[in-house]
């Protein structure tokens, strides 16, 4: 292939940078990960003029202060797990990162933070949140962790309750943390005494508990397939159910207000209730996402900010009266199917979000540039000089489409032209030819075929 270099995963989650020390026998190779870009967007919070969003391994600090053109401002080195949730006090964000456990990141600086602790989890770190110098940590099948973050360099584990339950969110009001404990519902922690917790209470929601919030007396549990649960806390050693709302999707996240709750709802979008009487939620707006899964929501001065899974970020005005309005979004490398070097861009198909050019000039720092959205499922590209070749299936009838993008601009590619044949699954571009691979409609094993040159681009 002329002009590029091309390789294929198998529908990985993100695009992986590599280099490879090959010794002196070239007996063996030694592959070191050197950076990341990309994958599932599956946490945020906001302070102030920023966002920190979770976007695969990493951390993203964006500026927020004109949500109609949000800009990424820094971005972590890459953790080893995924960013699960976060949660920011002063000058520092506590990660939950999944199988790497509790990650702590300096952000006085937003376009440099730096990661500066980190206490490893034997679980998974699903959910965080902190009061004061504690971090409290849902730690997936080791049920809620307590942290002592007094030194940020050195945090240390002192405490822990509920350790035969499946842990996936937390919440922290007063001396009580409130646990979305997935098929055991809600349960509730007297944490006066963050060294020695004491189990005080729970309650099994019907559904799977995904995530909380309280206030006041009572707690907003996301409870999966069964929408959204009012459980009244007054009583902490009994919590009783006050009231639900059946949701259209699934319930992943919630935040709320006395009067109001918002609910992340995966494919059913972002749902808002009022809930003036928890006893009997009433929803009054709701924000549709089609193809999307909305999981976690913050509310900040009047807008919300929703983390959609498969598409990023989405940013929403609350104005009393005039409906949801989308104002801005956010919308990084969210899966890679294949990709394609040339020069210091890397070409990524990108499955369902089209082709994607991402700038490597800086290989520790990948940088993305520019996008096309290509109707489909783009499963492979192949690059010759300021040409890309993106091999496409359609999702609603058999065959596909071969695109030809004109990449001389790479922040603005362009479709030039495109060929319908069966479905290419792979594809590669030599001396004018294009060669791919499909399924023959008789023939399971598939086969291959070398496509005519279109004109100038090939």
């Amino acid at each position: 292939m002329k002009g590029g270099r091309s390789c294929r995963g198998k529908r990985s989650l993100m695009l992986c940078l590599a280099m490879a020390a090959v010794s002196a026998t070239a007996q063996s190779q030694n592959w070191q990960p050197i950076g990341q870009i990309g994958g599932a967007t599956q946490a945020v919070a906001v302070q102030g003029h920023y966002a920190y969003l979770g976007v695969g391994l990493r951390l993203v600090v964006l500026d927020v202060s004109d949500p109609a053109a949000l800009r990424e401002v820094g971005v972590t080195q890459p953790f080893p797990h995924f960013v699960e949730d976060i949660a920011v006090s002063g000058t520092l964000a506590y990660v939950a990162a999944g199988g790497a456990g509790l990650r702590v990141v300096d952000i006085s600086d937003p376009t440099s933070p730096l990661e500066v602790g980190a206490w490893d989890s034997r679980g998974y770190a699903n959910g965080v949140a902190v009061a004061g110098a504690t971090a409290y940590l849902a730690g997936g099948p080791y049920g809620l962790r307590v942290i002592d973050v007094s030194k940020p360099s050195q945090p240390v584990e002192v405490g822990s309750a509920y350790v035969m339950n499946y842990a996936f969110g937390v919440a922290v009001d007063g001396r009580y943390a409130y646990i979305a404990a997935a098929g055991a519902g809600l349960l509730i922690a007297d944490i006066g005494d963050p060294r020695q917790p004491v189990e005080t209470g729970s309650l099994r929601t019907g559904g799977y508990a995904y995530g909380v919030a309280v206030t006041g007396n009572v707690a907003y549990v996301a409870d999966g397939w069964e929408g959204l649960k009012a459980v009244m806390v007054a009583d902490r050693t009994h919590p009783s159910l006050l009231g639900s709302y059946q949701t259209p999707g699934w319930a992943f996240g919630v935040t709320a207000t006395w009067t109001t709750a918002w609910v992340a709802d995966a494919f059913g979008g972002l749902r808002v209730l009022n809930v003036s009487d928890p006893a009997n939620p009433v929803e009054v707006q709701r924000a549709e996402m089609p193809g999307g899964h909305a999981g976690k929501v913050v509310v900040d001065g009047g807008v919300a900010y929703v983390v959609d899974r498969n598409r990023g970020l989405r940013v929403l005005s609350l104005t009393a009266g005039s409906g949801l309005t989308q104002l801005g979004s956010y919308e990084p490398l969210g899966y890679a199917d294949a990709v394609a070097i040339a020069g210091n861009y890397a070409y990524v198909a990108a499955a369902s979000y089209g082709l994607q050019i991402v700038d490597i000039s800086d290989p520790a720092r990948p940088r993305q540039v520019g996008a096309l959205g290509i109707p489909g499922y783009s499963t492979s590209v192949a690059v010759n000089g300021t040409w890309a070749y993106v091999a496409n299936v359609a999702l609603s009838q058999p065959g596909g489409l071969l695109y030809v993008v004109d990449v001389s601009d790479p922040a603005h590619p362009v479709v030039a032209a495109s060929l319908a044949n069966e479905g290419p699954r792979d594809m590669a571009v030599a001396d004018g030819i294009a060669y791919s691979i499909f399924s023959l409609k008789n023939e399971p094993g598939g086969g291959s075929e070398a496509t005519p040159p279109l004109g100038s681009p090939f």
